[in-house]
């Protein structure tokens, strides 16, 4: 049971920082004079490129943190600390227009819309959490969510509109400030006991 609550934290918090939802414009905007099938093969390409840029990444600063001697509660506080101004930040920009490196293929700007700083931290946070397992198996049901949500884009915008896009993302912006505040606050209760 604890493994299947640990697995669900970790699902739900990297859906919140990936934020797929507040990223349909964006990649609409972009992926809007492709043909379907162009699409589709650039958006398998950067899920996989995703997917395993992640890997490497967790494996990276795992090793980095284990020989500096960072610990999990050292990254609880600092992670809490960036996702907590991230969020901030999300939710008081009045910028409506995420920009987008425009390039000829859809590959690096799909990539560029998912693998933010916030869900890199998350990344970290959650392989320090759960471990590495529990991890990846999140990362990967929600890079299948990340696909289908953009494959269907122009649906979801439609049924939507652009103020549903906008409130949702929003949302998600406050459940992410307030999974910050918990990661400080637990790490302070840790330090403390």
């Amino acid at each position: 049971m604890v493994i299947i609550g640990k697995f669900i934290a970790s699902f739900c918090a990297l859906l919140l920082a990936i934020d797929i939802i507040g990223h349909l414009i964006a990649f609409l905007s972009v992926s809007a004079e492709m043909k379907p099938k162009q699409v589709r093969k650039n958006l398998l390409n950067s899920v996989y490129f995703i997917f395993f840029i992640s890997i490497g990444f967790m494996f990276l600063c795992g090793l980095i943190f284990a020989l500096t001697g960072i610990s999990p509660v050292d990254l609880q506080i600092a992670a809490g600390v960036l996702l907590f101004v991230f969020s901030v930040y999300a939710l008081l920009s009045r910028k409506e227009e995420i920009s987008v490196v425009k390039s000829s293929t859809l590959f690096p700007a799909a990539a560029q819309l998912i693998i933010s700083p916030v869900f890199l931290v998350m990344l970290l946070v959650l392989m320090s959490l759960n471990g590495f397992i529990i991890t990846l198996l999140s990362l990967l049901i929600n890079l299948i969510i990340v696909l289908y949500v953009l494959l269907n884009c122009s649906k979801l915008v439609g049924l939507l509109e652009l103020s549903g896009v906008k409130i949702i993302s929003r949302a998600v912006n406050m459940l992410l400030c307030a999974y910050a505040v918990m990661l400080i606050r637990q790490a302070i209760a840790a330090l403390i006991s």
